[in-house]
């Protein structure tokens, strides 16, 4: 039966007692004071070993710390429920591991523990350590040593053991290798290029009060809406893009809200550097959190909107408020910033940067899929091997 055939067929293979194959190892130390130790820690998800930094004994807290054989499975006990599993190796030569780690050894060498790594990240032994991680809190969720031991496990003649993790080694190098391979077009970069493009139109200097009014007209509870039927928040905006992402019905309103017109501009100023300008297209109400914005006579409110998600503003909102708890940008700064005069620019600049928020967008989209479909060949590879057992 090769590792590549699993999926095609059920498999019969023998179910043992993990406290059958497996055995904890590990030499408890007495933590001197003026010497200095390196732990280690899981990463989740099966994505191997955290290499810690070192530091004095004075900073080793109250855990108790023990050494570790390599070649062992090696599980998180607090973290097992998100499959907090690795196997040592010589690089974690000289390192120490709390008492929340359990590092276990073949009793026989009927048993490859990559195998047993791969199979307890799969969905199925990954199931199996949630049942043996009682509790319904997070924090309360600890691999439980005697109900782990206690778990029944599907194990193949140690030939099939060895090729099934050779193969699943080898999809997760692969994958590895596709991910720094990859050639990716962040939405968070769309504001630089955006600004860059803007540049490179030679414009000259202004100041963001110049192209456009400022309209404050306010809706309080239970006065008339003056046509608006929706509400669209911050929350339905996206960022760097000016989308609108969804809105809501308007009903019993609570606190006052703004009124936008299509053509205005509603920019957030609340945690400016989520970077939020949106083009009204209908009338609506949206918080107080945003300002609503009236581009000046013969000022495209695109390209405006436009100037507002760049890296001209952008930049500046985020160094205007970067020490801030909360965050929030005042009118009186977004005003006087000096921006490149968009009102002279020639009329195919907005057409420009529309193709490129466009295009960042399918590129992004095309990023994410990319990302899920490489993020899940190995769970796919793993569950196609360990489900079809029997």
């Amino acid at each position: 039966m090769g590792a590549g055939d699993q999926g095609l067929r059920k498999v019969s293979v023998e179910w043992v007692r993990v406290g059958d194959v497996l055995e904890l190892q590990r030499t408890p130390i007495d933590i001197e004071l003026t010497e200095s130790y390196k732990r280690i820690g899981i990463y989740s998800w099966g994505r191997g070993l955290l290499h810690r930094s070192e530091v004095p004994g004075t900073e080793m807290g109250s855990l108790r710390y023990y050494t570790f054989p390599t070649e062992a499975l090696i599980l998180s006990n607090i973290q097992a429920w998100e499959a907090a599993v690795a196997v040592t190796s010589e690089a974690e030569t000289g390192y120490v591991a709390s008492n929340r780690f359990l590092p276990y050894v073949p009793k026989t060498e009927r048993v490859d523990v990559r195998y047993l790594a791969h199979y307890f990240v799969s969905e199925r032994g990954l199931g199996q350590l949630r049942s043996a991680s009682p509790g319904t809190q997070v924090r309360n969720r600890t691999l439980g040593k005697k109900l782990f031991e206690e778990l029944r496990i599907p194990l193949p003649p140690i030939d099939e053991q060895r090729r099934i993790a050779a193969h699943l080694d080898a999809v997760q190098d692969y994958v590895a290798h596709l991910a720094s391979e990859s050639i990716t077009f962040p939405l968070q970069r769309l504001p630089t290029v955006v600004g860059d493009v803007i540049t490179e139109a030679g414009l000259p200097v202004t100041t963001v009060g110049e192209l456009l009014s400022v309209v404050n007209t306010t809706i309080h509870p239970g006065e008339p809406l003056q046509g608006a039927t929706e509400f669209v928040g911050l929350e339905h905006i996206a960022s760097h893009t000016g989308d609108r992402l969804g809105s809501r019905a308007i009903h019993e309103e609570t606190g006052r809200k703004f009124l936008f017109r299509p053509g205005q501009v509603t920019f957030g100023y609340l945690r400016p550097y989520l970077n939020k300008a949106w083009v009204a297209d209908r009338t609506g109400l949206c918080s107080v959190e945003q300002f609503i914005l009236e581009p000046v006579d013969g000022l495209a409110p695109e390209l405006l909107a436009h100037l507002l998600r760049s890296a001209h503003v952008l930049d500046r909102a985020v160094a205007a408020t970067n020490r801030l708890q909360l965050p929030r940008l005042s009118l009186k700064t977004l005003l006087a910033m000096e921006v490149p005069d968009i009102r002279v620019a020639q009329p195919g600049l907005t057409r420009r940067l529309d193709l490129l928020r466009d295009q960042f967008v399918t590129l992004s989209r095309i990023d994410k899929r990319r990302e899920v479909l490489r993020d899940g060949m190995l769970p796919a590879a793993r569950n196609e091997i360990f489900t079809a057992m029997r």
